[in-house]
């Protein structure tokens, strides 16, 4: 139907907002941290994981605005929550990301799972990219699951979250 299409496209382009966001200060957060703070590894990838997921929810909420008309549900304090949990997964997908960074060299316990290497083809490369942000993600939402009661989860059902608000 063409609502149920419309509803896809205003929550593609939300969610690549955000994305975009987080991924466009994902760069300049890890060389400030690293380069320009001299973070280690651990304190790089969590402080990291918090910048960028910031810039994600900060993505979200701009994108409910510019979205509205699109029929998007606009920013108010029902969804705020469930875009910020939803930022924290997010932030763990990008903290985790940084250990495909090797230039922190052997402190980087990650490296030997996810450190993109000068020897890699570029399909490893990408592979382990990927899983890094899969495990960074699964990581922190498997947390949230099992953590949370149920409808206080960005993605329980809206009924769910709004009986749980409600009482």
């Amino acid at each position: 139907r063409k609502s149920d299409l419309s509803l896809d496209l205003s929550t593609g382009l939300w969610l690549a907002t955000a994305a975009f966001c987080s991924g466009t200060a994902w760069q300049p957060v890890v060389n400030l941290l690293h380069d320009g703070m001299g973070l280690s590894f651990a304190p790089a990838a969590v402080a990291t994981g918090a910048a960028t997921g910031l810039a994600f929810f900060g993505g979200l909420r701009l994108g409910r605005t510019l979205y509205a008309p699109l029929g998007l549900a606009p920013g108010d304090s029902s969804n705020r929550y469930a875009d910020a949990m939803l930022s924290v997964s997010i932030g763990g997908a990008t903290g985790i990301f940084v250990g495909t960074d090797i230039s922190f060299g052997a402190e980087n316990v990650l490296r030997p799972f996810f450190g993109v290497e000068s020897g890699m083809t570029d399909m490893e490369g990408m592979v382990r990219a990927g899983m890094s942000t899969s495990v960074g993600f699964l990581g922190v939402q498997a947390v949230q699951n099992a953590a949370l009661p149920y409808g206080a989860n960005w993605l329980d059902p809206p009924k769910a979250q709004a009986a749980r608000t409600a009482s």
